[in-house]
């Protein structure tokens, strides 16, 4: 017999264990909490841009996270990151998850369907159709702002598309029942799009729990034992891509290298293979992962 009393939770999101990003630990605390959740996402190829190995194995073993069912959809892979081929494995995701949503999800009701809101927010727009059928509550958790980030950085440069996305995204974040900002700034940004301002939280990332083992291997990996005294180090750790301005920091990198500092980058996405063109600098240390 079904358990109504226990909530009933669809995950949206590009993005899904094996890869790693904060919504596996969403889905977990929701687990926790002995909800009922679902997940409906793509196959798993960031950053690397092609399909994991395992995966295409063993597609079985990724059909369940922690007892809560994964339904995954086909997407173009992200390939060799360029911007062409990043706009396709966007538009696939976002096509796919609304064709097979509306299929697999047409007979179940949710009382929440939430959205891990990275890079593009328009993934939000999945949830916001399937939220109409399923008869759910909506929630967005944003963690790139659209569409400043990629006019700011130059990812995109064409005015007329730039009007129309924030035309979209402030339909999206109007439609939204609750929005998840994970910073204070992003808070009062979002305000200025929306009508209705109290049902917008500031809702911060948290930092990844290592165990022992992969701490060791870092430490070890990036030789930190007795670098520090006599430098100044600079530690970069997260997404390596055009969303934080990568291609300048490499660029600062090259510029600084005869003076007398170390820099530590951990941390994977599509400009990872940049900082191999440096490799040849000795007190520049990376690890990806």
């Amino acid at each position: 017999m079904e358990d109504r009393s226990r909530l009933k939770i669809l995950i949206v999101s590009q993005y899904f264990w094996p890869e790693n990003f904060r919504v596996n630990d969403i889905v977990n605390y929701f687990k926790s909490k002995n909800a009922d959740v679902e997940i409906l996402t793509g196959k798993p190829n960031y950053p690397g841009g092609k399909l994991f190995e395992d995966y295409s194995k063993n597609p079985h073993k990724y059909q369940q996270f922690n007892g809560c069912k994964i339904n995954r959809v086909p997407i173009l892979t992200r390939g060799n990151g360029s911007n062409t081929r990043l706009v396709f494995n966007y538009l696939s995701f976002f096509f796919t998850s609304i064709i097979f949503g509306l299929f697999i999800y047409r007979k179940k009701k949710f009382d929440y369907i939430f959205t891990f809101g990275t890079s593009p927010l328009t993934v939000a727009l999945t949830s916001i159709i399937l939220a109409k059928m399923c008869k759910s509550k909506t929630i967005l958790w944003v963690l790139d702002l659209w569409p400043e980030v990629i006019f700011e950085l130059g990812v995109l440069k064409n005015k007329y598309l730039e009007k129309i996305l924030s035309k979209l995204i402030k339909y999206i974040f109007n439609k939204t029942d609750i929005i998840l900002a994970q910073s204070e700034s992003y808070v009062n940004l979002i305000k200025e799009k929306i009508n209705k301002n109290d049902k917008v939280y500031f809702f911060p990332s948290w930092p990844e729990i290592q165990n022992e083992n992969d701490k060791n291997d870092i430490y070890d990996n990036l030789v930190l034992k007795n670098n520090f005294e006599d430098n100044l180090n600079i530690f970069f750790t997260g997404s390596i891509g055009d969303a934080q301005n990568f291609k300048t920091i490499v660029e600062i990198i090259d510029k600084t290298k005869d003076r007398k500092l170390k820099w530590y980058i951990i941390g994977g996405g599509r400009r990872f293979r940049e900082l191999i063109k440096l490799k040849s600098i000795k007190d520049l240390f990376f690890m990806f992962i």
